[in-house]
C-alpha cells in the first residue's frame, strides 16, 4: 500500500465500522420493538385480521366440503 492510501484506507474502515454500528443499533430498535408490541395484551402482534383473506376463505370452503363427503 502505497503511502498516499493510507488515510482513503483509514478513511474507508471507519465509514464501515460506522455503518456496522448503525445497522446494529437499527436491529437492536426492531427487535426491542417486536418484543414490546408482542408482550402488550391487544397489541399489533396480537389482534387479528379484519376480515380474513381470499385465500384462507378458499381453505375453509375446500375443508367444508371436505367435511360433508
Amino acid at each position: 500500500m502505497d503511502n498516499d492510501q493510507v488515510p482513503e484506507y483509514r478513511k474507508t474502515v471507519r465509514w464501515f465500522i460506522a455503518s456496522a454500528i448503525a445497522l446494529l443499533i437499527g436491529l437492536f430498535g426492531a427487535m426491542l420493538d417486536a418484543a414490546v408490541a408482542g408482550s402488550a395484551p391487544g397489541g399489533p402482534a396480537l389482534q387479528p385480521a379484519s376480515r380474513p383473506s381470499r385465500m384462507h376463505s378458499a381453505i375453509q370452503e375446500t375443508r367444508n366440503t371436505n367435511n360433508r363427503r
